[in-house]
C-alpha cells in the first residue's frame, strides 16, 4: 500500500525548520557518496514542457522522482517516493509546497554556512509564492532584522510584505528600487523570473551573501557578471546539473570571466572539507537551480511525519 499525500496535509505535516535540516543531511550524504543525485530530464512537446528529477538517498530509504509539467494551463507537481530497500512505492505526494520547501530549504542551509554571522539586513528579489519560501529560509538560518522586497510588480508588493511580516515576524518591507533593496543588505536572494541580471552587482556591498535562485535555464540570469568577477567563492548543488542549467554562470564562463573549477558544491561546504566564509569582507555566491536530491530529502521526512501521524490515504497500487 502506498500513502496518497496531498498539498493541505504536506502544509501541516513539515515546516521549513525541518525540511532545512532534511536537505543539508541530503548533502552531507551525497558528499560523503552515499546519495546519488541524476540531472533533471526535459520533455519538450512546443512550449510545453515535462520536467523530471531523480534521486537516491538510501539511508532515509528513499529513491524515486519528481517530476512536473509546465503548460499554458499551469504547472502541476508529483512526487513518487520509493523504498530504497525493497523498492516499493511508498508515497505519491502533491509537490507543490515541497518544492517550496525544498527550494527555501536549500537557501536556509547555504545562508546558515555562507553568510556572515552578523548578518541581519536582507533582500529579496521576487514576491511571488516562491518569494514567501525564500523569506521562510531566510529567517531560518539568520535572525534578520529587516528584509527589503523588490518586485516589478508594486500592485502586489505591499500585501506581500505584510502578508510576511505578520506570519514570519520579521519586518519586511517594500523596496522603491533595485539599488534601494540592496544597499545595506548582507545577504541578497534572488527568486524571479527575469531573463535579465535584476541589480547592477557594482552597488553591492563587500561581506554579502548573495543566493541566486530563480533560474534553471541558460538562457536566463539574474546576477550579472560583475557580482562574479567579485565574488570570492561561487558554490552550486552539483557541477553537472549547473553546467547545463546555471545561466548566472554560464555567461561569465562563456565570456571568460568565471571557469568551471573555480566553483565548488555545497557538500563540501556542509561536509567542513570547504569553508562557506573565510572573510567578513568577502562576496560569495550560491547559485541553486534545484536538484532531485532536495525532494527526495523532503519526501521523505513528510512521508515519516504523515505515517507517524496518521495522515495521507492508503492507495492499493
Amino acid at each position: 500500500m502506498a500513502l496518497l499525500i496531498r498539498e493541505a496535509e504536506v502544509n501541516e505535516l513539515l515546516g521549513m525548520s525541518d525540511a532545512a535540516d532534511a536537505v543539508e543531511e541530503a548533502f552531507r550524504q551525497l558528499g560523503q557518496g552515499k546519495a546519488f543525485n541524476n540531472p533533471r530530464t526535459r520533455v519538450k512537446l512546443g512550449g510545453e514542457i515535462l520536467h523530471v528529477l531523480p534521486a537516491a538517498i538510501p539511508e532515509m530509504d528513499a529513491l524515486g522522482l519528481k517530476s512536473y509539467t509546465a503548460f499554458r494551463s499551469g504547472i502541476r507537481f508529483l512526487v513518487l517516493l520509493y523504498s530504497a530497500r525493497s523498492g516499493e512505492l511508498k508515497g505519491l505526494l502533491q509537490a507543490q509546497r515541497l518544492g517550496e520547501l525544498r527550494t527555501g530549504g536549500v537557501a536556509s542551509v547555504a545562508i546558515k554556512h555562507m553568510a556572515r554571522a552578523d548578518s541581519r539586513q536582507g533582500a529579496l528579489f521576487g514576491a511571488g509564492t516562491m518569494g514567501k519560501a525564500m523569506l521562510e529560509g531566510m529567517v531560518n538560518a539568520r535572525p534578520f532584522e529587516r528584509i527589503r522586497v523588490f518586485d516589478l510588480n508594486t500592485e502586489r508588493l505591499a500585501g506581500f510584505c505584510e502578508e510576511m511580516s505578520a506570519k514570519l515576524e520579521t519586518d519586511i518591507t517594500p523596496a522603491a528600487t533595485a539599488d534601494e533593496a540592496i544597499e545595506i543588505a548582507d545577504v541578497v536572494v534572488t527568486m524571479t523570473t527575469s531573463k535579465d541580471p535584476v541589480f547592477d552587482g557594482k552597488q553591492l556591498r563587500d561581506g554579502t551573501t548573495v543566493v541566486a535562485a530563480g533560474s534553471n535555464l541558460l538562457q536566463k540570469r539574474e546576477i550579472d557578471s560583475t557580482v562574479i568577477r567579485r565574488s570570492s567563492r561561487i558554490v552550486v548543488e552539483a557541477i553537472d546539473q549547473s553546467v547545463l542549467e546555471a545561466g548566472d554562470l554560464f555567461v561569465p564562463v562563456d565570456a571568460g570571466h568565471l571557469h568551471w573549477n573555480q566553483v565548488r558544491e555545497l557538500s563540501d561546504i556542509v561536509l567542513g572539507y570547504l569553508p562557506g566564509r573565510e572573510r567578513d569582507d568577502e562576496i560569495n555566491i550560491f547559485k541553486s537551480v534545484g536538484l532531485g536530491l532536495q525532494d527526495m530529502a523532503v519526501a521523505a521526512r513528510i512521508y515519516d511525519a504523515a505515517v507517524a501521524s496518521g495522515a495521507g490515504m492508503e492507495v492499493d497500487l
